[in-house]
């Protein structure tokens, strides 16, 4: 399955910047539904913040019902839940990302858009919720090599006072991404200030 743009945009939600794989924004896969975007302004003038957002709504809800009754591609539901992460409604988006791991589960795109919508709305400074570590199991389970799996099971097993856990994967996080990534600094950050014993 190709997520393309969706993709691009999961992996920079809800990984740091300096974690975040560069990637160019590519159009829709031909025949591909777009992405529901803002009204445009219409012969009278521009709308009103809450007009493009009740237009934006809708077309949320008529993506939403479509897919329900069966129709549209699978990578729609992708589509979906990045759209409810957009509008706050981080329930539903968590279950149209269920709903595409249950159609593919060995895909790492719809657990990533998970995770984004597990992480979205926690407070700065909280603690990785159960839920989220348990996507990020899954990414890893799936692909050992993803910097996101690495980066916040590390994270998770710092928090968790598991320093010799978290430095194994931090360095395995080091040994995937490029030399020249501009990441690396502030995982070498973290390595080093994890206790020595």
């Amino acid at each position: 399955m190709r997520y393309r743009l969706l993709v691009a945009l999961s992996l920079c939600a809800i990984f740091p910047a300096a974690l975040c794989q560069a990637q160019s924004p590519a159009a829709p896969a031909e025949g591909g539904a777009a992405a529901p975007t803002t009204a445009a302004p219409d012969a009278n003038g521009a709308l009103s913040p809450a007009e493009m957002l009740k237009k934006t709504r809708d077309q949320v809800d008529e993506m939403a019902a479509r897919l329900a009754r069966g129709e549209g591609k699978d990578e729609e539901w992708l589509l979906l839940a990045r759209s409810y992460i957009s509008l706050g409604e981080f329930d539903k988006a968590k279950d149209a990302a269920r709903h595409l791991i249950a159609l593919h589960p060995k895909d790492i795109e719809p657990r990533m858009t998970l995770a984004e919508a597990q992480m979205s709305g926690v407070p700065h400074g909280q603690g990785l919720p159960a839920d989220f570590i348990a996507t990020m199991r899954d990414i890893h389970g799936i692909d050992p090599k993803n910097p996101g799996g690495l980066f916040y099971l590390g994270l998770a097993e710092a928090q968790a006072d598991h320093p010799q856990q978290a430095r194994k994967l931090w360095t395995t996080l080091l040994e995937v991404l490029p030399k020249d990534d501009e990441r690396r600094p502030g995982v070498v950050r973290r390595l080093d200030a994890l206790p020595k014993k």
